[in-house]
């Protein structure tokens, strides 16, 4: 088995291609395809200049409170917004920021950003509205077979709760949600990669019950690893498959995992984990518990 997950990482590590090059802005931004199906989440990609970030600038996944730009999102209907994080992280001073961020994008004030149909764009700007990175473009394209329209009429019973689960990599709070994205998990549409993938980081995580003192859900590899070989990856975007790698090697350190595949992940991710939540945690929390 360990032979057998190792191989399948180390083609995971390999077919990642962040890629990084020269620009005219101080930030390049990229996503792993043009096409995404209806409901789908965006992993974001974003990676600095080092210059840039020698002149003291705070640089961090777009939850970070410090940062001094956001992300605009260009809908079909060409209405353009700022986009607004359901978390906000308090920055970690005293340590470099990472060249690379990544964020993942799924809800937008209670909704998913890929509702619409149609072609999208994403770029940074400054707080004084001035563009900091350069502006990507992919198309958001209708669900076609029976599957998947059954799938995203499954989403649409609770697009909040299925991008919250999406958002946080599970949630036992979110009961509605986790049912619908194991589900998702269960099928073989377009929408299962990256929720085996959901599924594979949930089941790495132990659910404590503070009031009680007692673990309420454990951990469970078996599990975790089953999503985690069956998400395939070959529909899913590079910065999930470094989230998935980073979490289960943390939780499973037992299992062989590719040093190369390690060393990547964790130099990416280690700022965005050891940013503190704030107070202002989840301010949907409200609306996605059932």
């Amino acid at each position: 088995m360990k032979t057998h997950i190792s191989k399948f990482l180390l083609i995971c590590l390999f077919t990642i291609g962040i890629s990084y090059s020269n620009s005219a802005v101080p930030i390049e931004i990229s996503i792993a395809k043009s096409t995404f199906l209806q409901y789908e989440p965006v992993y974001l990609i974003m990676s600095a200049d080092p210059g840039w970030l020698s002149s003291g600038k705070m640089f961090g996944p777009l939850e970070n409170s410090a940062n001094d730009f956001f992300l605009q999102i260009t809908g079909p209907d060409g209405n353009a917004y700022q986009y607004l994080p359901a978390i906000r992280t308090e920055p970690v001073f005293g340590k470099t920021p990472d060249q690379i961020s990544l964020s993942t994008i799924i809800l937008h004030r209670h909704a998913v950003v890929t509702t619409q149909i149609g072609t999208y764009t994403f770029k940074l700007m400054d707080n004084n509205k001035n563009q900091l990175s350069n502006a990507i473009t992919f198309e958001v394209i209708k669900p076609a077979t029976r599957d998947e329209i059954s799938a995203a009429r499954l989403i649409e019973s609770d697009p909040c709760a299925y991008g919250a689960f999406l958002y946080l990599q599970g949630g036992d709070f979110n009961s509605k949600g986790l049912v619908i994205v194991s589900s998702l998990a269960d099928g073989s549409t377009g929408y299962s990669p990256f929720s085996n993938a959901i599924m594979a980081m949930f089941h790495a995580q132990i659910s404590y019950d503070y009031q009680t003192n007692k673990i309420r859900r454990d951990k469970d590899i078996s599990k975790s690893m089953a999503y985690f070989m069956k998400s395939g990856f070959n529909n899913a975007d590079g910065s999930l498959k470094l989230k998935t790698i980073h979490l289960l090697s943390l939780r499973f350190p037992s299992i062989s995992w590719p040093i190369e595949a390690i060393e990547k992940a964790r130099a990416i991710l280690e700022f965005q984990d050891n940013a503190p939540l704030s107070k202002s945690y989840f301010y949907q929390s409200a609306k996605i518990s059932r």
